[in-house]
């Protein structure tokens, strides 16, 4: 897999800037399971990767584990809900009050960790035409 931020590198320096401006390679796996219920039905997955970010011109940049864990309950098939983990961590970089704010590589080189998460997610389902009964 691969990722890329050249459509906004020039704006990396920028607080308002979509992201770093880099470019990654990683791959990830993913597990999950669907199965019917007595009423309705559940499903699980969870997925972990890693990112090996390239460098941009002098700056090493640190490497990132993703991650996102979700689980959703339908008590009748038409509606669900459940909780749902994601983020990702950066192994290593930089401390924030180490960091040269002049280089435009400044925020690719931030140590940081986003982790995220939700208790009720609720979601829509199709019941017609998704299964033949026969």
């Amino acid at each position: 897999m691969g990722r890329t931020g050249e459509a906004y590198a020039d704006q990396r320096h920028r607080l308002t800037a979509l992201g770093d401006g880099q470019t990654a390679l990683g791959g990830a796996v993913s597990v999950g399971r669907t199965a019917s219920l007595a009423t309705g039905w559940y499903s699980t997955s969870a997925t972990g990767g890693y990112w090996h970010r390239l460098a941009l011109g002098d700056a090493r940049l640190p490497g990132e584990l993703a991650y996102s864990a979700n689980f959703t309950w339908s008590p009748d098939g038409r509606f669900g809900l459940g909780p749902m983990v994601y983020g990702f961590h950066r192994l290593g970089g930089s401390d924030l009050n180490k960091i040269n704010w002049d280089d435009p590589n400044a925020w690719a080189v931030c140590g940081r960790s986003r982790p995220r998460s939700a208790v009720g997610c609720p979601s829509t389902h199709a019941t017609r035409r998704c299964t033949s009964r026969g």
